[in-house]
């Protein structure tokens, strides 16, 4: 199953009130990069909360789910005679799940502890439940076999499961122990939770669904669970209040409407509390003319700090351009650091320095300054052999510059945009390939790397094919583009699997400026070339130990605890802005910020020369992180070729353009043609999107009676 479903799934299983772990990748035992020795004790008593699964499943995205038994005693039925005899005596289950050998049936919580019984050394059946810590895999995972443990059945919540008595469990047992009927020694060590332990008289036509009447006495707390119910499934709050009226009126002893109306307002003020970008929008009065809000100025970086800082002052100094954005020269000052350590520096969380940049500007506006800048410095310093050639045009060309520069390059690409889009081009598999290779020595920048096999059946075609690995791959690559070709480029596979997130992207924001009369002609500071060459030869005893498939023994640069504080409250803030951006499908863009905080930090400890990773260098390298992120995503949303939400947003818009002065009120945008497919929550987010950019206004028409409100164009 994909990562982000094995997310999806751990999340749901959770909302429904499991108790869920992390398991290994199709293994049924606790993943041991999440717990510790294996241990899941604590999780046991004190469950995930949803940001753990998220973290959790994102960081091991094909793990298994494993469901705890602290709240639930589960049957697993391994046999076809064990099936046919829970079937046949025992209550029936509205919670069954499939599994690799037969199905796991879910029961209310008892006093059970786990019961185990063997025929011929094979397990037959097994019994557990919240007495100790126990677990069984859950729908939605892998079995070592390679077959899904899926839902047969899922009627009921938890709280409405049925209990098994003593002499359902006493059964059993006997059953596949020895053959008698019941045995009181095993029962005695069992105790019902809740009395009876039967549902008393529990048949499956009694199963209530979400909608369905209640009895008095729960009236309340049923209603309370449907419109939670009709909230997650997209209801808006006028659909939701209705449906929970109509349920109302299906009692036999109703509640009072305004009780209702009480505990609907409730839920929704919790929901809006927890998504408040679905809050309703105020109508206005309509105005004579409406103004789009003005934009916030951006917040500014802080100075690079350290040797670097002094490049990019030079790169200010000798930029072409009157005015200079420096976030530009950050980026380039970053590309330099990053191949001069590529390599022979690491974290001791085993972060490399290899980065992806990229630099969005209008023609003219002085880019190409960053590939001046970082090949006069590497010139300078005698370091010209990091310089790759200016992109790849096969997965074979990305593996023979490694070869070439001992596995440690930087490439400069001009015109990436363009780039990126012949790579999607027909006929142009060969560039498309050389794409996923660069994106996996990305991610794998510690790893053992092989260029891909090409036909030897003739030996036209196997002439000058050479088989090698390629170790500890140190690629930094620097695009420069236009805004048109960059966002023209983009589709929405590049959100979706992951393949932005791994770019640093900066856009250039200065405005248009004339070229200096007075450039400078400066040559790059010793300082800088001088660090670069102490760097780069600092920790290497001779240019022999480095080859392409022999990588030097790396510095390791120790990462302070106040360092992994500032770490870890950023890897907090990214998680709670990737759930805000959860409903523009934009979350993935966000995945690798935290990772790509902890490279950075390296460049600029080594820029500080300070041994260790201290707090300030994480705080720059975090703030700089989530500022290009957070752009990123803002650009994307707005800008980006194809993107879905996109898409929707402007058929929002068109709906709205063509009813003209009058406009649309929100029933009759719910059931425009253009815009009838969105759910209830999508529209609103869109909605919200559109008076936020002063595209389009909520407003109310003076007329007799009633005035009517409607969304009109601004």
């Amino acid at each position: 199953m994909e990562g982000g479903k094995m997310l999806q799934c751990a999340t749901e299983l959770r909302d429904f009130g499991f108790n869920i772990i992390c398991l290994m990748e199709r293994e049924k035992k606790p993943h041991f990069g999440a717990y510790r020795g294996g241990e899941i004790e604590a999780v046991f008593s004190t469950p995930h909360s949803a940001d753990d699964i998220e973290e959790l499943f994102t960081r091991y995205p094909q793990a298994n789910v494993g469901i705890l038994t602290s709240n639930v005693t589960v049957v697993d039925a391994d046999c076809q005679d064990v099936i046919d005899y829970v079937e046949e005596n025992f209550p029936p289950s509205p919670l069954i799940a499939k599994t690799a050998k037969g199905r796991h049936y879910f029961y209310a919580a008892g006093d059970v502890e786990r019961i185990s019984i063997k025929r011929d050394g094979k397990e037959v059946f097994s019994i557990r439940g919240p007495g100790t810590c126990n677990y069984v895999v859950g729908a939605g995972s892998t079995h070592p076999s390679g077959s899904r443990y899926e839902w047969i059945r899922q009627d009921l919540g938890l709280d409405e499961l049925p209990a098994l008595t003593q002499e359902d469990i006493g059964g059993l047992v006997g059953r596949f122990q020895n053959g008698t009927a019941f045995v009181p020694e095993v029962a005695a060590s069992y105790k019902s939770n809740g009395g009876g332990g039967n549902l008393l008289g529990f048949d499956p036509s009694q199963i209530r669904m979400v909608g369905d009447p209640a009895k008095v006495g729960s009236r309340n707390n049923t209603l309370a669970s449907d419109i939670g119910a009709f909230v997650r499934d997209g209801a808006s709050r006028e659909d939701s209040l209705q449906q929970a009226l109509d349920w109302n009126a299906k009692l036999e002893k109703p509640l009072k409407v305004r009780e209702v109306k009480k505990t609907h307002s409730s839920i929704w003020k919790v929901h809006l509390k927890n998504h408040p970008e679905e809050a309703p929008i105020q109508a206005v009065e309509m105005p004579a003319r409406a103004k789009p809000k003005a934009k916030a100025p951006a917040k500014p970086i802080a100075p690079i700090p350290g040797v670097l800082g002094e490049f990019v002052d030079w790169f200010c100094d000798t930029s072409p351009k009157e005015v200079v954005d420096k976030r530009i020269a950050i980026q380039s000052a970053l590309a330099l650091g990053s191949v001069i350590l590529g390599r022979r520096y690491v974290t001791s969380a085993d972060n490399y320095s290899a980065l992806f940049f990229i630099v969005v500007g209008r023609s003219g506006s002085g880019k190409e300054h960053c590939k001046t800048t970082v090949e006069g410095v590497l010139e300078a310093a005698e370091l010209d052999d990091l310089i790759g050639g200016s992109g790849y045009t096969s997965p074979g060309a990305v593996f023979s510059e490694l070869k070439e520069t001992k596995a440690c390059h930087v490439t400069l690409i001009d015109e990436f945009g363009r780039y990126l889009s012949a790579s999607k081009q027909m006929g142009q598999s060969n560039l498309e390939q050389s794409m996923r290779v660069l994106i996996e020595i990305f991610g794998r920048p510690h790893g053992l790397h092989r260029p891909p096999s090409y036909s030897r059946m003739s030996d036209k075609q196997a002439k000058g094919i050479d088989r090698f690995t390629v170790k500890k791959p140190s690629i930094t690559l620097l695009g420069m583009t236009t805004p048109g070709s960059f966002y023209k480029a983009l589709e929405g596979a590049e959100v979706e699997n992951g393949t932005l997130g791994r770019f640093l992207v900066v856009e250039n924001e200065s405005p248009l400026s004339k070229y200096r009369r007075d450039r400078s002609r400066k040559s790059p500071p010793d300082k800088v070339i001088e660090w670069a060459k102490k760097m780069r030869q600092g920790n290497v005893l001779s240019d022999a130990s480095e080859t392409h498939d022999i990588a030097p023994e790396p510095m390791v640069i120790n990462i302070s605890d106040e360092a992994y504080e500032v770490f870890e409250g950023f890897e907090e803030s990214i998680l709670k802005h990737r759930e805000r951006v959860r409903d523009f499908g934009l979350e993935n863009l966000l995945v690798r910020a935290h990772e790509i905080a902890m490279r950075l930090s390296l460049i600029i400890s080594c820029s500080l020369c300070e041994p260790t990773i201290s707090a300030k260098a994480a705080q720059w390298a975090c703030d700089y992180s989530g500022d290009c992120f957070l752009r990123l995503v803002e650009s994307v949303r707005i800008k980006m070729h194809g993107s879905k939400y996109e898409g929707e947003r402007q058929r929002v818009l068109q709906a709205i353009d063509g009813a003209g002065e009058k406009g649309l009120t929100d029933r009759e945008l719910r059931r425009h043609k253009g815009v009838g497919a969105l759910q209830p929550r999508e529209l609103t987010i869109i909605l919200g999107d559109l008076v936020n950019r002063g595209e389009a206004l909520k407003v109310k028409a003076p007329q007799s009676g009633r005035p009517r409100e409607s969304w009109v164009s601004a």
